[in-house]
């Protein structure tokens, strides 16, 4: 499993560790979990791009097919994707 693939499923699980315990009274609904999070993803290809991508989107965040300087998150299959190039530049 690529590294950043491991953290992606790490913020997954800290995000709804945190929803879940924000409060019994208000947990944070699933839609909400990734709020404000803008993300591109780079070296995927289907099915596994399109999980990601739903997954991500279910959670809230918004998805860019292309990197731009809106985007808070890469989401990268392997080292040295074209976009991580072009994010490190």
């Amino acid at each position: 499993m690529p590294v950043l693939h491991r953290a992606m499923q790490i913020v997954i699980i800290i995000a709804c560790i945190s929803a879940t315990s924000a409060s019994n009274d208000n947990p944070v609904p699933l839609k909400e979990i990734m709020k404000g999070v803008v993300f591109s993803l780079s070296g995927y290809k289907n099915p596994k791009r399109s999980d990601l991508r739903e997954k991500g989107i279910e959670m809230g965040a918004r998805y860019k097919p292309d990197w731009d300087s809106t985007c808070t998150h890469l989401i990268c299959a392997y080292d040295n994707t074209p976009k991580f190039g072009q994010v490190m530049k």
